[in-house]
């Protein structure tokens, strides 16, 4: 079984192919394509688009100058088709807007805040709106509501309803500082480095009330949610796996040692 996948070696954006069967532990990688330039790349979303002309697929990349934007439709030959310079872009999130229907992406974009950027025409972006905050980390969207990792600041929630006005809806501080964040129902998963996993209710966006929090021993760097699970990064102590069926009362399901853990997807 083969399958096409994208990996990020920065400061070149890499495109492997990953050829694996059943019952092997180990996957083959074969370098296919790549692009490179003097960017660090810190996110890269692949996003397929279907259109008139046919179907394109879209590399969407994160990068201490702004947003660039890849066609990778032929892996073997990724093209720049446009590129935004607004600074340090960290982390993105994809949405498309109830008021308009425009497809929109939420930029994490650190000392900027969160920007949301227009891209019904991906080799077109543009500007819609933005909302300065502290320090975007990292921002997760559900339903009307931008989530933002906010570093010092916490977790911050913003109303993008408008897209064009983006404006606070609440907030929670975290006590320590956001890196990453993920959304599973009513309740938002922060990783917050020395705090580890804090867990936070956000059934009522605008008056955020704590959960619940778990003490990852490492430094919680960044979480993604796979069913009843959380994965966090947490840096020198690898990867941990924390069972959240109950968001109210986390616990300690499994850890795998790694050299250093910063992201997990």
């Amino acid at each position: 079984m083969k399958d096409l996948v994208s990996l990020i070696l920065t400061p070149f954006l890499i495109v492997l192919l990953c050829s694996s069967g059943y019952g092997k532990d180990k996957v083959n990688l074969n370098l296919i394509g790549q692009w490179g330039r003097s960017n660090f790349f810190h996110r890269v979303e692949i996003i397929p688009k279907n259109t008139p002309e046919g179907r394109f697929v879209y590399a969407y990349c994160g990068t201490e100058k702004g947003l660039l934007i890849l066609d990778v439709t032929n892996p073997k030959t990724p093209k720049e088709i446009a590129s935004l310079n607004i600074g340090m872009v960290k982390d993105m999130a994809f949405y498309k807007s109830n008021s308009d229907s425009s497809n929109y992406v939420a930029l994490a974009n650190a000392w900027n805040g969160l920007v949301l950027i227009d891209i019904s025409n991906p080799r077109a972006p543009s500007y819609a709106g933005g909302y300065h905050t502290e320090w975007a980390c990292s921002v997760a969207i559900s339903g009307d509501y931008a989530y933002v990792a906010d570093a010092y600041n916490g977790l911050v929630i913003l109303d993008i309803a408008d897209p064009t006005a983006p404006s606070y809806a609440g907030g929670y501080d975290t006590k320590g500082e956001a890196q990453s964040v993920a959304i599973l129902g009513n309740y938002a998963f922060v990783a917050c480095l020395d705090k580890g996993l804090v867990i936070i209710d956000i059934t009522d966006p605008r008056a955020p009330s704590y959960a619940a929090g778990h003490d990852t021993k490492g430094k919680a760097l960044s979480v993604t949610i796979s069913g009843n699970y959380a994965f966090v990064a947490d840096e020198w102590n690898g990867l941990v796996i924390i069972d959240i069926a109950d968001p109210t009362d986390p616990n300690y399901a499994g850890r795998y040692a790694t050299e250093s853990a910063y992201g997990v997807a």
